[in-house]
C-alpha cells in the first residue's frame, strides 16, 4: 500500500506541474511528461522515450521550452533536452507565453525572455502569464494589466485577475464606471452609474435612472432614455419604457414595441417573455409570440433547437414551437450538444438524445463534457471513458479529478490509477504506462 501511495504522489506531481491539457497554438503537444521511478522525462506521442528521466519535476512544452527542476530549482529545456535557460533560483514552473515567463527576485516578480534575460524588472507582488499582449499583475494592493514592455496599461483597480475576452474592459472607481481599451486608452471616462460589458459592439450604460448604449469609440449611439436595458444578443437588446419591455436593434430602432412584463435574451432566434396577463411565451426576432401552455418556472437558452424547462419541480425540454416534447421528469437538465444532453434523477446522471431516449443510463455520479467524442464518467472516486453511443471504452478505474487535464487532447488522455499512471489512446489502450 505504501508503494502504491508513492507512485500516485509522483503521478500527481507530474500532472500538477505539467498540465497535459495545455495545447500550443491549437496543436497537440509533441512531447508528453512522464515519471520513471522518481525522475521525470518526456515521451513522444508514440510512447517512445525521447528525453531521458533526469529531472525532479517538469512542466509542459510551450513555445518550444519546458520548465524543469532539480532540487526545487527551475530552468528551461528545449525539445532536444538541452538546458537553454540554466537552473537558477527565482525561476518557476510557469510556461512561456508570448516570449515571456515570470521570475521572482527578493519577493517581487518580473519576466524573462526566451534567452533567460530579465526584460521586465521584478516589481510586482504576483505576475501571471501573457495573453493577447497583456498580463495580469498584482501591484499596490490591486490587480491590473501590463503590456509586453512592462508598462502598466490598465491600473490596479480589480480585487483579482479578471478575464479580458474582448477589446474593452469596464472599470469602476468611486461608484462611477467607464471603459478602457486593451492599450489602456480611455474609451469612456468614469461618468456612468452602471455599465454592462460590451456585447456585439455596444455596451449598455446608465446615468441616473436612464439607460442607453455606447460604441467602441465611447460615443453614446443610443441615447439615455430607457428605464432598464440588457446587453445585445443576436442583434437585439431588451429595453424598458416604464414597466414594459420591448426590443431594439443596434441602430436604436424599436423592433418589438414595449409590451412585456419581463424580456430575456435571444438564443437561436427566440427569447422568453412574460406577457401582461401573467402568461409566459416565446418571441422571435420579428415579434411573433407563441404562448406556452404549461406553467413554466424556468427556461434555459435554446441549443440545437431545444431548451430545458422547469415545470413544477422537474425539468423537460421544449422545441422552438414551444411544444413540450420531453416530459418534465428530471432533477437537472443541461443543453444539447451534438445531439446529447446530460440529465439527472436524484444524484445520478445519464445522457438522452433529442427524442428523449436514454443513451447512457442514469447511473453515474458525474458525467464530464465530451472531448474528441470521449467523455469521463465517474462512480465514487473513480472514472472511466465512454463514447457517444454510451459504450464504456475503459473500465471505471482511474482516480477522479475535477480538472480537464484528464480529458482527451489530440487523441490521448492522461490517467492515474491506484498503482500507476499513463497515457491512453481513443481506443482505451495505453501508449505508455508507469511500471
Amino acid at each position: 500500500m505504501w508503494q502504491a501511495l508513492g507512485v500516485i504522489s509522483l503521478c500527481f506531481m507530474l500532472v500538477g506541474a505539467a498540465s497535459f491539457g495545455s495545447i500550443e497554438e491549437g496543436k497537440p503537444p509533441e512531447l508528453l511528461p512522464v515519471y520513471v521511478g522518481n525522475k521525470a522525462g518526456f515521451i513522444n506521442r508514440q510512447g517512445k522515450m525521447v528525453i531521458r528521466p533526469r529531472f525532479d519535476m517538469v512542466g509542459h512544452f510551450h513555445e518550444g521550452l519546458a520548465a524543469v527542476s532539480i532540487k526545487e530549482i527551475w530552468g528551461y529545456i528545449d525539445k532536444t533536452g538541452k538546458m537553454v535557460i540554466p537552473l537558477r533560483r527565482g525561476l518557476t514552473s510557469m510556461p512561456f507565453s508570448q516570449g515571456r515567463a515570470p521570475i521572482r527576485v527578493k519577493d517581487k516578480e518580473g519576466y524573462i525572455d526566451r534567452t533567460g534575460k530579465v526584460v521586465i524588472k521584478p516589481q510586482f507582488d504576483t505576475a501571471f502569464s501573457f495573453a493577447r499582449g497583456l498580463a495580469c499583475v498584482k501591484v499596490e494592493g490591486g490587480y491590473g494589466f501590463i503590456d509586453l514592455k512592462g508598462k502598466l496599461v490598465i491600473p490596479p483597480l480589480f480585487d483579482g485577475c479578471v478575464d479580458l475576452p474582448g477589446d474593452f474592459v469596464s472599470i469602476e472607481k468611486g461608484g462611477k464606471y467607464g471603459f478602457l481599451d486593451r492599450k489602456g486608452n480611455a474609451v469612456s471616462p468614469l461618468q456612468y452609474d452602471a455599465a454592462c460589458d460590451f456585447a456585439e459592439g455596444l455596451a449598455a450604460v446608465a446615468l441616473g435612472n436612464k439607460w442607453g448604449f455606447l460604441d467602441g469609440t465611447g460615443k453614446l449611439v443610443i441615447p439615455l432614455q430607457y428605464d432598464a436595458a440588457s446587453s445585445f444578443s443576436q442583434g437585439l437588446a431588451a429595453v424598458a419604457v416604464g414597466d414594459k419591455y420591448g426590443y431594439l436593434d443596434r441602430t436604436g430602432k424599436s423592433v418589438i414595441p414595449p409590451q412585456f412584463a419581463e424580456a430575456g435574451d435571444f438564443s437561436e432566434g427566440l427569447a422568453l417573455v412574460h406577457l401582461p396577463d401573467g402568461a409566459k411565451g416565446l418571441v422571435d426576432t420579428q415579434g411573433k409570440i407563441v404562448t406556452l401552455d404549461f406553467p413554466l418556472e424556468k427556461m434555459e437558452p435554446f441549443a440545437q433547437g431545444m431548451a430545458a424547462v422547469k415545470v413544477g419541480e422537474k425539468y423537460g425540454y421544449v422545441d422552438q414551437t414551444g411544444k413540450l416534447i420531453i416530459a418534465p421528469q428530471y432533477d437537472e437538465a443541461h443543453p444539447f450538444v451534438q445531439g446529447l444532453a446530460k440529465v439527472s434523477r436524484g444524484d445520478k446522471y445519464g445522457l438522452i438524445d433529442r427524442t428523449g431516449k436514454v443513451v447512457v443510463p442514469l447511473e453515474y455520479d458525474r458525467i464530464f463534457d465530451f472531448h474528441e467524442d470521449r467523455a469521463r464518467v465517474q462512480k465514487e472516486r473513480y472514472f472511466g471513458f465512454i463514447d457517444r453511443s454510451g459504450r464504456l471504452i475503459t473500465p471505471i478505474m482511474f482516480l477522479y479529478s475535477e480538472t480537464d487535464d484528464f480529458d482527451f487532447h489530440g487523441g490521448l488522455a492522461y490517467v492515474e490509477a491506484d498503482e500507476y499512471c499513463g497515457y491512453l489512446n481513443r481506443e482505451g489502450k495505453f501508449i505508455w504506462k508507469s511500471k
